[in-house]
């Protein structure tokens, strides 16, 4: 794990000073101060991203995750899984991802190439963006789709795990999953608002392009890892309820017997589906609230300083 880290920064501090030099260079060469910062600030925002991504140890968790359910699957499926686990993290589509992502960012930073070609000079201060925004996306793309593979193996590996309905404790990991898939991209996303903080100003190509592309994905990654054990207890439910219907049939109405089988049932029937507890749907919903919190106190930061500064 730290070693991906020391990746990831390693990845932030290089693209964030070698883009700073070229700014450097424009401050002395007469540029407005505010655009420079604004400049600085992009840039080191976008590098702090790469570097996050390519730094968080998502696949020694994912990996740590799949040996904690082990004692649960059938020897013979425990191999299988690992072998599953390593295809859904590398595979051809990731090279796909990362060419459309290149693609992407291009069509995005296409406005900025058109003004420096041009020669407009509010535009030089950014050459860095033609650079380092497809190369963002060349990151952000393939890690959205490393997330639905993986999301869509934990999904199978909940139809081989063995339920045991008297304790389904350890069905606690999917729901874990989830949470940390969405909380990766959550993550991702609060350097948005912060963007907005520091510069006190944010366009629509700051947060519309992250926001199509990752809120469809942030639904998908947290509901996958529960949906597969979600049908393997409700299986499992049915079976039981089943048997003890069954089972029921052949005691004697009113009875001891009968009335504690009566329990039981009732009790199978009470078992959550969902492998989600209580704690972890409160933690969902702090995390879905931090991002419109972000962005009000991003709204109000930035009125703040647009009326200290008179701009208003």
């Amino acid at each position: 794990m730290l070693r991906g880290w020391r990746l990831g920064l390693a990845i932030t501090l290089g693209l964030g000073v070698a883009g700073s030099l070229p700014l450097f260079a424009a401050y002395f060469g007469g540029y407005e101060l505010h655009l420079l910062y604004r400049s600085f600030v992009g840039l080191w925002v976008n590098a702090v991203v790469i570097g996050y991504i390519v730094g968080w140890p998502l696949f020694p968790m994912l990996a740590a995750d799949t040996e904690r359910l082990m004692l649960a699957m059938e020897p013979s499926d425990r191999s299988l899984a690992r072998t599953e686990l390593s295809d859904a993290w590398s595979n051809r589509g990731v090279w796909i991802a990362r060419g459309l992502g290149v693609l992407y960012g291009a069509i995005l930073t296409a406005p900025v190439v058109v003004d420096v070609l041009h020669g407009q000079r509010q535009a030089l201060p950014y050459l860095w963006v033609p650079l380092v925004v497809p190369l963002l996306w060349a990151t952000i793309l393939p890690a959205l789709w490393r997330l639905i593979r993986v999301s869509l193996f934990v999904r199978r590996l909940g139809g081989r795990v063995r339920i045991d309905l008297d304790d389904l404790r350890v069905l606690g990991v999917f729901a874990d999953i989830g949470i940390r898939h969405l909380l990766v991209i959550i993550v991702g996303l609060s350097v948005i608002p912060m963007q907005a903080i520091l510069t006190g100003q944010i366009q629509t190509v700051d947060f519309l392009p992250a926001l199509v592309v990752t809120v469809p994905v942030a639904l998908v990654v947290l509901l996958l890892p529960m949906w597969g054990v979600r049908a393997a207890v409700t299986a499992a439910k049915r079976l039981e309820l089943d048997r003890l219907t069954a089972l029921g049939n052949t005691v004697e109405q009113g009875s001891d017997r009968h009335m504690l089988m009566s329990l039981y049932r009732r009790q199978i029937a009470d078992i959550p589906e969902w492998p989600a507890s209580a704690g972890a749907a409160s933690r969902v919903l702090f995390y879905v609230v931090i991002p419109p919190l972000a962005w009000i106190a991003a709204a109000l930061v930035q009125d703040l300083v647009s009326n200290v500064l008179g701009l208003r």
